[in-house]
Order: structure tokens, then C-alpha cells, then sequence
């Protein structure tokens, strides 16, 4: 099979994460990779063309639109369409910016709907979402979970040295729900010797709390990784995900999770975690307390959590990638 990925120059790391790890894994499966951009010509010797989401996964490029062969596109999410452009956007001009965006991808889907032969997704809950928002056919739509590097993210012994903390990872957005995070966590600081640290690029606001530490830059992949390791809990009560990557990566690291019993955290993190209601200050901060307080629960937490993370891996992710790609090829 020869499968034409398009690839554009620029291209998020979450989505270059998950094209290299398909790649990687599909490799000797007899598959022959073919990759283009816009600055080369898209190559017509290939069996079907893989849009991974190049375009923010919203709608295939239009390099692809006089394509003779099968498409192929993964679309990661529809909450540009569906939450309230208060929790999606950071500032006013973006919510103008991205109105007109939404307008006209809607448009492009109303052209490319037909001429996608699969479309592949992050999640059930992202699944039903994107078909609802983009009037896609539900019978096209394939949930494929991302999967996760367990050489990396695995456990190791916490270094006993370091002032115990609460973490949160996130890009900052609205939706990621940081300032309920901060208000939760404002309620038990003189409580427990506790920090909580949150690293959030794009985060502008300024906070005096002597024990909440921001990272407002990125953070290197190893250093996540530990940060990992040594939280005492992963505070992740997303007011939407369509898959929550952060939520397996600290399960995969040993790290009890905290996440919402909404869209797809629930689902992914499935009873290896404490689901809570992210719109509700309360409900955070008291899963903030028992990961502190409640010893048992901790660790029954951590066990849960490593065993859920082993569900995922990016080799299950791309074997299911290539029966879809099969699928298509043989109802053609």
C-alpha cells in the first residue's frame, strides 16, 4: 500500500507527534510512505492520500480537492464550532479572527464532505461531536485513541527532596479552566504544606499566591516528564478535551489524575481517575484534598492510572490507522 501523507513545513508538535508516531509504527506493515507539501507536487503514484490534520484538522487542504485517489483525513476535535468562543478564544480580536475562520471551513467542508472516503477522529465523544458540527456521515467516522511513548513516560522513584505539589500542563485557553484551578486551590493552601504548579504558555495574569507557581514558557519534553514523576496529583478539569493527552501521559508516569466527568476525559481516563464537575470550584478543590489527605486512595489511584495508560500505545493506534486505510481501499 503507498499512502500520500500530506505534511505541510509548518505544523503544530501535537499533530507532528502523532504523524511521526503513525509513521513510525506503520513502517514495515508494507506500507510505503510517500510525503508532500505545498512546495511539492502531490505525488499521483499512491493508492490513497492521509490528511493527519495539517490544517488544524478542521478540513482537508486544498491541495487535495482535484485528488483522483481516496482521502483519507483525521479531524481532532470540532470545538472551534461547538464552545462558546469565550472559553476557545484568549482575547476579542481572536474571537473575530476565528468567527471568520469557523464560516469559512464550514464552507470548505460543504465542498469536501463527499469527497472524503474516511475520516478518522481522536475519541467516541469526538466522533459524535465532529459529525454533529461538520454534517459528516457518523458511518465514516472511525475514533482511533492517540497512543503514548512508554519509554518515556513511565515511572521512577520521586525525589524526596522536592517540596511536594500539585501540577497542571496545559496551552493556555479559557477552556483548559486554570483560574477555577487557582480558586480551588486558594482554598486548602493554608491548609497543607502544598505548592501548586502549573505550567501554562500563553498564561498573562499575574498571581501573588507565595505557593502557586506559573511557568509561562514552554517546557522541554524530559523536564514534563519529571514533573510528572514527582506531583503528588494532576489537576486536569478540562471544561473540553476531545482526547486529553496530559490525562495518559501522567497515568504513565505514576501520576494520579484529577479530570472532568465531561467530553471526552471521562472517557479516556475511565475509572482510573477522579471525575469531577470542572465548572464547579467545590468539586476541585475537595479532589484536590483527598489526592493530598487520603493516602489510600493515592496510590489506589496510581495503580489504576498505570494500568489505564497501558491501553494505549502508538502501535495499537497505527495498526487501527491501517485498517481504516484497508477499509477504504477494498470498499473501492
Amino acid at each position: 500500500m503507498r499512502i500520500g501523507i500530506y505534511s505541510p513545513g509548518s505544523i503544530s508538535f501535537s499533530i507532528k507527534n502523532y504523524v511521526d508516531n503513525i509513521i513510525q509504527n506503520l513502517t514495515g506493515s508494507d506500507v510505503e510512505i510517500k510525503e508532500f507539501s505545498g512546495k511539492h507536487p502531490r505525488p499521483d503514484d499512491v493508492d490513497l492520500y492521509w490528511d493527519p490534520g495539517a490544517t488544524g484538522g478542521l478540513a482537508p487542504d486544498k491541495i487535495l480537492k482535484d485528488a483522483a485517489k481516496p482521502i483519507v483525513v483525521t479531524v481532532h476535535g470540532a470545538a472551534p464550532f461547538t464552545v462558546d468562543p469565550g472559553e476557545y478564544y484568549v482575547n476579542v480580536p481572536m474571537r473575530i479572527l476565528g468567527s471568520m475562520q469557523r464560516r469559512k471551513r464550514l464552507v470548505e467542508w460543504g465542498y469536501f464532505r463527499h469527497r472524503v472516503s474516511a475520516v478518522i477522529t481522536v475519541s467516541k465523544y469526538a466522533m459524535s461531536e465532529i459529525g454533529s458540527a461538520l454534517g459528516l456521515n457518523k458511518e465514516l467516522i472511525y475514533p482511533i485513541y492517540h497512543g503514548v511513548d512508554h519509554d518515556v513516560f513511565r515511572p521512577s522513584e520521586r525525589d524526596s527532596d522536592s517540596k511536594p505539589y500539585l501540577l497542571h500542563i496545559s496551552e493556555y485557553q479559557p477552556k483548559k479552566n486554570l483560574d477555577r484551578i487557582l480558586r480551588a486551590f486558594k482554598v486548602l493552601s493554608r491548609s497543607y504544606d502544598m505548592d501548586l504548579l502549573a505550567v501554562v504558555p500563553g498564561y498573562n495574569k499575574k498571581e501573588r499566591d507565595p505557593k502557586i507557581k506559573i511557568i509561562r514558557e514552554k517546557v522541554g519534553h524530559n523536564d514534563i516528564v519529571d514533573l510528572y514523576r514527582n506531583a503528588t496529583g494532576f489537576v486536569f478539569p478540562s471544561l473540553h478535551e476531545s482526547f486529553g493527552m496530559p490525562i495518559i501521559e501522567a497515568m504513565a508516569c505514576g501520576c494520579p489524575v484529577v479530570t472532568s466527568n465531561t467530553t471526552a476525559c471521562s472517557e479516556i481516563a475511565g475509572q482510573a481517575s477522579l471525575l469531577i464537575d470542572p465548572r464547579s470550584v467545590d468539586d476541585i478543590s475537595y479532589a484536590m484534598r483527598q489526592l493530598i489527605t487520603n493516602k489510600r486512595l493515592w496510590s489506589e489511584l496510581r495503580d489504576k492510572g498505570l494500568k489505564r495508560a497501558q491501553e494505549f500505545s502508538w502501535g495499537k493506534s497505527a495498526e487501527e490507522h491501517l485498517n481504516v486505510f484497508k477499509g477504504v481501499l477494498k470498499d473501492r
